[in-house]
C-alpha cells in the first residue's frame, strides 16, 4: 500500500517537472528524433518502437497471470446464537472442492431445515380452545369454519419470518397449493435468578438495538433480564377449503406476563400485560402448554396474525400476512378482532 502511494507521488511529481519544461523537453525530443532519423531513417525507427511496445505489453500480461488473483469477497448474512440476522459480513469465495468444517456455517441449519423437526401429533380439536400459544410437535388442518371461530389462527409468541415459504394461493384446492408462511420463535427476556419468586416472560423486540434497551431493565426482584433464544418453528397453509398449521417443538420459555415497551423520548419501564385465560389446544395427554409459572399474570397477543381481505374470495375471504409490533388483550368469550391495542410496542 506505502510503496503504491509512493510510486503515485512520484508520477505526480515528473508530470508537474515535465510540465514546467514543456518547451525544454519538446526541442529536445526533436532534435533527439532528427538525429536518429537521419543515422537510422524513419522506418528502421519506428520498426525498433513496435517491438518495444509490443515487448512490454507481453511482459505486463505476463505479471497479469503469475500474480496470484486475490479472491473477490461476497457478502454472507451473519446469524447470532438465538438465530437473529445481525448482519452481513465479507467472506472469501469458496474454491471449487472445499467443503466448510461442520460449525462454520454462518446461517442457521433451521432456515433451510423442514419446519417439523419432531414427530408430529395429528390433533383434531376444537377451535374454540385454540388459545395463541401453540406448543408441542403437532399438526392441526382445520376447514373453513373452524379457521374462522379461531380467529384465523392468530399466534401469540413474538416471531420472525423464515425463507422458504411458498407463494401459492389461498384458492388452491388442496394444502400443497396453498399459500404457506414459515415462522420462528425469537424467545424471550426473563429473569435467571434463583431466589425471584415473579417468573417474569416478556416478549423480546425485533429489533437488536431496542432489546439492548430492554435488557437494561431489572425484574421486580432487582436482579437483571436474560435474553433465552427459542428454536421452535411452525408454519401455516391457507388453501381453498381451510388451513394446515404445524408446530415444530416446545418451547423454552412460558407465556409473556410482562411487555417492556420502547417509546422514543421515555426510558424502558416494566409493564404487566393484561389477564388471559390459559386454554388448552388439545388434551393435557398430547399438549400440556397451559402450565403457566408460578406469578404469571397475563399473556398477550402478540407476533405474526393473520387478516382477512374484504375484497378477496371466496366467501370467508384471503388471508394477508400481518406484522405486528403490538399486542392486544384477548379477554376470555370475547372477539379478540374488537380487542383495543396495548401499549408494547417490541
Amino acid at each position: 500500500m506505502w510503496a503504491k502511494r509512493l510510486l503515485m507521488v512520484n508520477a505526480i511529481l515528473l508530470l508537474i517537472v515535465f510540465a514546467s519544461h514543456w518547451a525544454r523537453f519538446s526541442a529536445a525530443f526533436h532534435h533527439a528524433w532528427a538525429l536518429l532519423t537521419s543515422w537510422l531513417g524513419l522506418w528502421t525507427l519506428l520498426f525498433i518502437y513496435g517491438v518495444a511496445l509490443i515487448y512490454l505489453l507481453v511482459v505486463v500480461h505476463l505479471l497479469r497471470n503469475s500474480r496470484p488473483r486475490r479472491r473477490q469477497r461476497r457478502l454472507v448474512p451473519y446469524y447470532g446464537d438465538d438465530g437473529i440476522l445481525h448482519g452481513f459480513v465479507r467472506a472469501p469465495n469458496t474454491p471449487p472442492g472445499f467443503s466448510q468444517p461442520f460449525g462454520s456455517r454462518r446461517t442457521p441449519i433451521s432456515a433451510s431445515s423442514s419446519v417439523v423437526q419432531n414427530p408430529l401429533s395429528l390433533i383434531s380439536g376444537s377451535p374454540a380452545l385454540w388459545d395463541g400459544w401453540p406448543d408441542g410437535a403437532f399438526e392441526w388442518s382445520l376447514d373453513r369454519d373452524e379457521l374462522k371461530e379461531t380467529n384465523h389462527l392468530p399466534v401469540h409468541w413474538v416471531s420472525s419470518k423464515l425463507p422458504g415459504g411458498r407463494h401459492g394461493s389461498v384458492h388452491a384446492i388442496t394444502p400443497s397449493s396453498g399459500k404457506l408462511t414459515r415462522y420462528k420463535c425469537l424467545g424471550t427476556l426473563q429473569c435467571r435468578s434463583s431466589v425471584c419468586s415473579v417468573h417474569l416472560q416478556i416478549p423480546p423486540s425485533q429489533d437488536l438495538v431496542d432489546m439492548r434497551q430492554q435488557l437494561q431493565v431489572s425484574c421486580l426482584c432487582g436482579a437483571p433480564l436474560h435474553y433465552v433464544p427459542c428454536s421452535v418453528e411452525w408454519s401455516v397453509s391457507f388453501y381453498l377449503h381451510g388451513a394446515v398449521f404445524e408446530n415444530s417443538g416446545k418451547h423454552s420459555h412460558s407465556y409473556y406476563t410482562h411487555s417492556i415497551p420502547i417509546r422514543n423520548g421515555a426510558p424502558p419501564q416494566l409493564t404487566s400485560l393484561p389477564t388471559h385465560l390459559c386454554r388448552r389446544l388439545v388434551e393435557l395427554s398430547l399438549h400440556t402448554s397451559c402450565q403457566k409459572p408460578a406469578g404469571a399474570r397475563a399473556s398477550n397477543r402478540h407476533g405474526e396474525g393473520f387478516d382477512i381481505s374484504e375484497n378477496d374470495e371466496p366467501e370467508w375471504g384471503g388471508v394477508q400476512v400481518r406484522s405486528s409490533r403490538s399486542n392486544a388483550s384477548i379477554d376470555d368469550g370475547e372477539d379478540a378482532s374488537q380487542q383495543p391495542e396495548a401499549d408494547y410496542h417490541g
